[in-house]
């Protein structure tokens, strides 16, 4: 929930979408989410993957479809390798132990 008070109160959803306050706000916390993300993804692989296992889908669309944050997004993706099935291994690592 985010409260603003420079938001007008009795609009349609069109106009909130087309607001100038409201894609500030977006841009904001999407940053603030990518960077909690990232912090998640650094303190440990545990905690990262019980993330991945509910959202993951959600983080490959956001690859898919936000440009301005795709390499951001890109960072935090996993693969499953054959060997390990149940590990979840960051795609860099993985691509460089592929080559």
């Amino acid at each position: 929930m985010v409260d603003s008070s420079d938001l007008p109160l009795n609009v349609s959803r069109e106009i909130l979408q087309e607001s100038r306050i409201v894609r500030i706000i977006r841009k904001q916390l999407v940053k603030r989410a990518i960077g909690m993300l990232q912090d998640l993804a650094k303190k440990g692989d545990e905690e990262y993957e019980k993330f991945w296992s509910a959202f993951g889908r959600n983080i490959k669309l956001g690859v898919m479809e936000d440009s301005e944050n795709k390499d951001k997004l890109a960072a935090l993706l996993r693969v499953r390798r054959a060997g390990r099935p149940r590990k979840c291994d960051r795609t860099r690592r993985h691509c460089a132990s592929a080559l």
